[in-house]
This record gives structure tokens, C-alpha cells and sequence, in this order.
């Protein structure tokens, strides 16, 4: 299960790191799976992932819920930009994986806030992925 997982998450950072508005909005490099050093903002980082098996008898199939995160120092706005690319490019997105085949790829929900500790916005947005595979 795991290795259906990172296949997903591979072809998910690919078809984000070849998107040239997200990477006008966050630079080269703004994709990671941990919370950067402060003043790296903006960027998106992959955050939690869930994944629940479906099989059944006759099929192979894992759902999946990833929760992509925009960081941004600057305010919400900046947030909200980079969160509406990831919308715009990873909804319904056609992923290429090396073994099994996505089904659907869907955003799920959006929830943005300030962190009070660190004062940086963030956007938290919710993905569901089957993968059948």
C-alpha cells in the first residue's frame, strides 16, 4: 500500500513542479514534505496523508486523502493564490503513476488560518485520490 502511495505522491509533485504559474508563485523548489526555515515563504508543503484500502475480491483499490499546505508570511491573500493554483492544477488531474492508474482525484475542502506561534498563514487543501492499481 505504501508503494501505491508514493507513486501518487510522485506524480502529484511532478505535475505541480511543471505548472509555471505555481512556480511563479512560490519559485523553483517550493514544493517540500516538511515546514521550511522562516523567510523560505512561500511555499507548499505535502502534509498529511491518509489511506484507506477498498479492495475488494475481483479489484486492487487504495483511497487516499492528501492535505497539500500553502505557507505564506506575506498574508492570506498570498496563501489563498497558491492554494487556488493547487486547485486549479491537481483537481481532476489526469496523474501518469508507474504501476495502477489514478481513478479520480478530487479537492475535497479548503481551511486557511494564521498560526499564532509563527504568524504565517497557512491553507490547508484537502485532496481524495483512488488509485486502482
Amino acid at each position: 500500500m505504501s508503494s501505491a502511495v508514493n507513486d501518487l505522491l510522485v506524480a502529484l509533485v511532478a505535475r505541480l513542479e511543471g505548472d509555471g504559474d505555481l512556480t511563479a508563485l512560490i519559485g523553483a523548489g517550493g514544493i517540500c514534505d516538511r515546514r521550511l526555515a522562516r523567510g523560505r515563504e512561500p511555499y507548499v508543503m505535502i502534509g498529511q496523508v491518509e489511506a484507506d484500502d477498498l479492495s475488494t475480491d475481483d479489484e486492487s483499490l487504495l483511497e487516499c486523502r492528501l492535505v497539500l499546505t500553502a505557507w505564506s508570511a506575506v498574508g492570506r491573500q498570498q496563501a489563498e493564490a497558491v492554494a487556488a493554483r493547487l486547485r486549479a492544477v491537481i483537481d481532476d488531474a489526469d496523474l501518469a503513476l508507474q504501476a495502477g492508474r489514478v481513478i479520480s482525484l478530487r479537492h475535497r475542502k479548503t481551511v486557511s488560518r494564521r498560526e499564532e506561534k509563527t504568524a504565517l498563514f497557512r491553507v490547508d487543501v484537502t485532496f481524495r485520490a483512488v488509485v486502482e492499481g
